[in-house]
C-alpha cells in the first residue's frame, strides 16, 4: 500500500476511534434535556432497548459472542507471534494436517491458571451464571450490560493496538494507526525490522497505536473538563459548587479528570507522540550516533536474510544546518509537549473543582506510581543477565534503595503535621482534604457503615450472592443501620457490589485478574518491558549482545502509563463506584488491557533489537552499562552516604514532631478535667472560634472525674452543628439551652433548678449522629422538632412512670444510658427528648411540670407529642 493509502486508512481509523471514545464518554448526555431532540430520541431508545427484559438478553448474547471472539483472536495472535516458521520440515508438514489444525484451534481456548485470561473468563462465567438464574430481576438494571460492554471494548481496542503482523505480509503501514515501525520481509517469509524504515517520516509516523489511544482519551477528557452544562441538581461543599461536567456525579467527573491528568503526565514522561523517536533528528556527534545507531542490523542466523554481522550503520559526525525542515521538526517535537501540558493543567484544575477525595487519592496513587517507575527505570534485566556470568563483579542497587524509607517517613510525618495544623481551617479545599480525619463527616462515615452492612450480606450468601440489581433493595430492607436514612451508600463500592450480587468467588476471580494483569510477572511469556540482555550468536565463534535502545530506560512505557491511569480508577471504584457506569468502565478496561499487553513499544523494541559483533566479548553500550553498574570507589561511596545520613536525621526529627503532636491531641483528651489539662487544651487543642464555648462549659461544676474529651466534644460538636443548621440563635439562648449538657427543671422565669448531675454527660455525639441527618434540610424549628420527637418515639420504647406521685419523679439515669437501652419511663423520655433537641441545635428545656419544651423562634412551646408510644 502506498503512503497516501496508508495515511487515509490511518486517518479513518483515528476518526472512528475518536467517535467511539466520544460516544462512550459522553453517551449519558444524550438523555438529558440539554441534548438535541434527535440525539435525545436515539439515546432514550437505546437505553430502553437495553433495559427491556425482552431484548436485554440479546444484547448480552452479542456481547458474550464478541468477548469469546476477542479471546480467540488474542490467543491466536500470541501463538503466531511466538515463532515465524516451523522448526523443521516435518513440523511444517504436520501443521498442515486437519488433526493438527483442530489441536491448535482447541489450544487457543485453553489457558493456564496462572494466566490473567483464565481468571477473567472465570469471572465473566460466574457473572453470567448468576445473571441467568435471576434474569427477571437482573434485567431491571444495566450492571451486567455495562460491565460486559466495558470488557468487550477493552479487548477490542487492545487487540487493535497489539495486532501482530500476519505471516507473509510484505510491509505494515507506518503512521498514526500502526503500533509498529516499518517491517520488511525476508526471503523466508519471516518479518524483520528495518531501523531506517522505522525512522523515516516525522511526527505522526513515530506515533504508536497504544500511545494514540491514550492521547485520544486525554484530549477528550481535557475538552470535557471545562464543559459544565446546566443541571437541575447541584452538588456543593460548604457553599462551593462541585463540578460534574456532562456526568451526573462529581465523583465520576473527578475520577475521569484524575485519569486524564495521570495519563497526560505519563505521556509527558515518555518518548511517545514523537517526542523522542519520531522524525529524523540530525546527528551532531559520534557519541549520539554510537548510542543510537550501533548495531542496527538484523539477526544473522542462517536463513533469516539479515545483514552480515560486520555490517554497521555508523553515521559520521556532521554539523546540523538550520533550515525550514529542521524548524518544522523541532516544532513537531515541541507542540505535543505544549498540548500535553495544557491538557494536564486543565484536568488538574477540574480535578480540584470536583472536590472528590477518592479522585484526589486515586490521582496521587497513579502519579506516584509513574514517578516511582521513572526513578527506578534502570534496566534491571541487563543487570540480571550480566551478573549471571560474573556475579562478583557487579553490586547494582536501585536509585531509591537507600532513600525510599526516609522519604516515606518524611511524607507521612508532614501529612500528619499538616492535618493537626489545618484540620480546622476555613479554606474549603484544605478542609476537604483533611476531612477524612473528621469524625463529624457523614460522607465517609456512611460509606464505612455501608461497607459493614455489605460484609454481613456477603457473609449470609457467600457463594451466589443476592443477584444483580437487588443489592440496594435488600440492604435497605434488612441490613441498613438505624442511623442511616438512605441506602445509596452501598452502591459506592464496586468490589463489595460484585460480592453482594454474584458471590465471593466472582469477587475473588476479579481480584485475581487485576493482580495478574497489573503484575509484571504475568507477561513473562510475552516480551518483557524493556527486555534486554539476550545473547544471540551472530557467527560461529562470535558472540553478540543485543543493543539497548534508549527508549527502554529513558522513558515511561505505554503499559506503565496505562497502569497508572488504571490505578486511579481502581481507587475510585472503592470510594465512589464507576465499574458499572459506562464512561469509567470502558476507560478502565481499555487501560487495563493496554497495561496487560505491556505496550506495543516493548514489542516493537524487542523485535527491532539487533545483534552486534562483540568487541572483546562485549558491545560498546554494554561496556558502558557494565562500568555504570560497577561498585563506586571507597571515597565516592562515603560521599554518597552523607546525604543519606542527613536525610535519615531529618526523617527522625520530623517523625518525632508528628508523634508528639499526635500524642498531644489524642492523649491529653483521655485525661480527667483539671486545671492542667484545661490549660493544655486552651493553648494547643481548642481552635480560636470555639474558645468562648469551651470557657463557658469549663466553668460549670459538673466535670469532676469526667474525661476532657467529653467537654471538648460538647464544645466542638455544638459549635459545628451551629454552622450547619438553617436557623440562627443568640449566644445566651444557644449556650444555656443548646450548648449546656446539664438538663434540669426550669421555672417560667427561666431560672434553673438543677437536678442531680448525670454521671455520664457524654450523650451529644450519638444523638447528633442519629437525628441530624433527618433534619439537616429543615429551615423551621417547629418542623425539625416534630421530626426529632417522632423518630425518638419510634426508637425509644416507653414503659410509663413507676409512680403517680406529684411532682413527677426525677429520673437520674443518664441520657446515654437511656439511649443505649432504648427504653425509658415518661420522665426519662422527657429528659432524652430535651437532649435530642439540643443535639441538633434546637433550644430545649424541662418545664416546671417536667415536660420537654422548645424555643420556636418567638416563644417556648411544649415539644410535639408523639403519635405513637413505642414500637
Amino acid at each position: 500500500m502506498n503512503t497516501t493509502g496508508r495515511r487515509v486508512r490511518g486517518s479513518i481509523v483515528f476518526i472512528l476511534l475518536v467517535v467511539l471514545a466520544a460516544c462512550v464518554l459522553f453517551g449519558g448526555y444524550s438523555t438529558t434535556t440539554d441534548a438535541p431532540a434527535w440525539l435525545r430520541i436515539v439515546g432514550i431508545e437505546i437505553q430502553a432497548a437495553c433495559r427491556d427484559a425482552g431484548t436485554q438478553w440479546m444484547v448480552v448474547v452479542c456481547l458474550v459472542s464478541y468477548f469469546v471472539v476477542f479471546l480467540f483472536l488474542e490467543k491466536r495472535s500470541k501463538v503466531q507471534s511466538s515463532s515465524c516458521k516451523p522448526e523443521s520440515e516435518s513440523e511444517a508438514q504436520s501443521a498442515k494436517t486437519p488433526s493438527s489444525k483442530r489441536h491448535h484451534s482447541i489450544s487457543y481456548l485453553l489457558t493456564p491458571i496462572s494466566s490473567p485470561v483464565f481468571w477473567l473468563l472465570a469471572f465473566v462465567t460466574l457473572v453470567l451464571i448468576r445473571y441467568a438464574f435471576d434474569y427477571t430481576d437482573a434485567a431491571r438494571s444495566l450492571q451486567v450490560v455495562v460491565l460486559l460492554t466495558g470488557i468487550v471494548i477493552g479487548k477490542g481496542i487492545a487487540f487493535y493496538a497489539n495486532r501482530v503482523l500476519a505471516m507473509g505480509d510484505r510491509r505494515e503501514e507506518v503512521g498514526s494507526g500502526s503500533p509498529l515501525p516499518a517491517v520488511g520481509a525476508t526471503s523466508s517469509g519471516c518479518a524483520t525490522f528495518s531501523p531506517s524504515d522505522a525512522e523515516k517520516g516525522s511526527g505522526a509516523q513515530g506515533l504508536t497505536r497504544p500511545t494514540m489511544i491514550l492521547g485520544i482519551i486525554v484530549f477528550l477528557l481535557a475538552g470535557a473538563a471545562l464543559w459544565q452544562p446546566e443541571r437541575g441538581m447541584e452538588f456543593q461543599y460548604r457553599g462551593q459548587r462541585r463540578w460534574t461536567g456532562v456526568w451526573d456525579n462529581p465523583n465520576t467527573y473527578g475520577v475521569l479528570m484524575g485519569t486524564g491528568l495521570t495519563l497526560a503526565l505519563g505521556l509527558l514522561g515518555s518518548r511517545g507522540l514523537g517526542l523522542g523517536s519520531g522524525g529524523k533528528r540530525p546527528t551532531s556527534n559520534v557519541q549520539h550516533s554510537t548510542s543510537n545507531e550501533v548495531g542496527r542490523v538484523t539477526p544473522c542466523a542462517p536463513g533469516m536474510g539479515g545483514a552480515e554481522p560486520s555490517t554497521f550503520n555508523f553515521q559520521h559526525a556532521t554539523t546540523p544546518k538550520l533550515s525550514c525542515s529542521s524548524c518544522v521538526s523541532r516544532l513537531k517535537r515541541i507542540l505535543p509537549i505544549v498540548i500535553l501540558l495544557t491538557a494536564a493543567g486543565v484536568c488538574a484544575y477540574a480535578l480540584i473543582k470536583s472536590y472528590s477525595r477518592g479522585a484526589w487519592l486515586g490521582a496521587a496513587v497513579g502519579i506516584g506510581y509513574l514517578i516511582w517507575k521513572w526513578i527506578n527505570r534502570e534496566p534491571r534485566e541487563i543487570h540480571e543477565k550480566l551478573t549471571r556470568e560474573k556475579p562478583s563483579t557487579f553490586n547494582f542497587q536501585p536509585a531509591t534503595h537507600r532513600i525510599w524509607l526516609p522519604i516515606s517517613v518524611i511524607l507521612a510525618s508532614v501529612l500528619v503535621l499538616s492535618f493537626w495544623q489545618f484540620r480546622h481551617t476555613e479554606s474549603p479545599l484544605l478542609r476537604r482534604v483533611f476531612s477524612v480525619g473528621n469524625p463529624n463527616d457523614f460522607s465517609w462515615r456512611n460509606r464505612v457503615t455501608a461497607w459493614q452492612g455489605a460484609g454481613r450480606m456477603m457473609w449470609d450468601k457467600p457463594i451466589m450472592g443476592f443477584g444483580w440489581g437487588k443489592a440496594e433493595e435488600i440492604y435497605s430492607k434488612d441490613y441498613r443501620a438505624a442511623r442511616l436514612e438512605e441506602s445509596a451508600a452501598v452502591q459506592l463500592n464496586d468490589y463489595l457490589m460484585i460480592g453482594i450480587s454474584a458471590g465471593v468467588p466472582s469477587l475473588a476471580c476479579f481480584v485475581a485478574y487485576l493482580w495478574l494483569a497489573l503484575s509484571l510477572r504475568s507477561n513473562a511469556q510475552s516480551l518483557k518491558l524493556g527486555e534486554v540482555g539476550r545473547v544471540s550468536p551472530c557467527a560461529p565463534g562470535v558472540e553478540g549482545v543485543e543493543t539497548i535502545g534508549q527508549n527502554s530506560d529513558l522513558r515511561l512505557q505505554t503499559s506503565v502509563i496505562a497502569a497508572g491511569g488504571a490505578a486511579v480508577l481502581l481507587i475510585g471504584f472503592w470510594f465512589g463506584g464507576g465499574l458499572f457506569k459506562l464512561p469509567t468502565c470502558v476507560v478502565f478496561w481499555v487501560l487495563l488491557e493496554l497495561c496487560r499487553s505491556r505496550g506495543n513499544e516493548a514489542q516493537s523494541e524487542g523485535r527491532a533489537r539487533h545483534s552486534v559483533r562483540a568487541v572483546g566479548g562485549e558491545s560498546v553500550l554494554a561496556s558502558q552499562l557494565v562500568s555504570s553498574l560497577a561498585p563506586p570507589e571507597e571515597g565516592s561511596a562515603q560521599r554518597t552516604a552523607r546525604p543519606t545520613i542527613v536525610l535519615r536525621w531529618i526523617a527522625g526529627i520530623v517523625a518525632l514532631a508528628a508523634l508528639g503532636m499526635t500524642t498531644l491531641h489524642l492523649g491529653t483528651p483521655q485525661l480527667a478535667v483539671s486545671e492542667r489539662t484545661l490549660n493544655i487544651a486552651r493553648k494547643f487543642i481548642v481552635p480560636p472560634k470555639e474558645k468562648a464555648d469551651f470557657e463557658y462549659l469549663a466553668a460549670e461544676p459538673i466535670w469532676s472525674g469526667i474525661p476532657l474529651k467529653t467537654l471538648l466534644q460538647h464544645a466542638h460538636l455544638a459549635n459545628y452543628n451551629r454552622t450547619l443548621v438553617n436557623w440562627k440563635l443568640d449566644d445566651k439562648l444557644y449556650r444555656e439551652f443548646v450548648l449546656s449538657p446539664e438538663i434540669g427543671i426550669s421555672s417560667s422565669t427561666l431560672s434553673t433548678i438543677h437536678d442531680q448531675p448525670s454521671t455520664n454527660p457524654n450523650w451529644r455525639r450519638p444523638l447528633w449522629e442519629y437525628f441530624y441527618p433527618r433534619i439537616r434540610k429543615e429551615s423551621s424549628l417547629e418542623a425539625a422538632a416534630e421530626i426529632v420527637v417522632r423518630n425518638l418515639s419510634e426508637t425509644c420504647r416507653r414503659r410509663g412512670n413507676e409512680t403517680n406521685s406529684t411532682p413527677p419523679v426525677i429520673a437520674y439515669k443518664s441520657v446515654s444510658e437511656i439511649w443505649q437501652q432504648q427504653m425509658a419511663s415518661d420522665a426519662e423520655f422527657e429528659r432524652i427528648c430535651v437532649a435530642a433537641l439540643r443535639s441538633v441545635g434546637i433550644p430545649a428545656r424541662l418545664s416546671a411540670s417536667g415536660q420537654a419544651e422548645f424555643w420556636n423562634g418567638a416563644e417556648w412551646k411544649p415539644a410535639p407529642r408523639p403519635m405513637v408510644t413505642g414500637k
